[in-house]
């Protein structure tokens, strides 16, 4: 794969993802954790890249 062709995959998954990373980074503010203890918020993100398409 050619490296503008993998930048253009890349840039199409991260469009794709778009509303889904924004809605988690939305939430991620609105509950804020602290004391590196993000445990909420690794839970959104896993879930999030759990139900990403592969």
């Amino acid at each position: 794969m050619s490296p503008d062709e993998a930048r253009r995959r890349a840039l199409a998954a991260i469009d794709a993802a778009a509303d889904t990373l924004i809605g988690v980074s939305r939430r991620m503010h609105a509950e804020v954790e602290l004391s590196f203890a993000e445990h909420k918020a690794q839970g959104w993100l896993c879930a999030a890249a759990e139900a990403a398409p592969a």
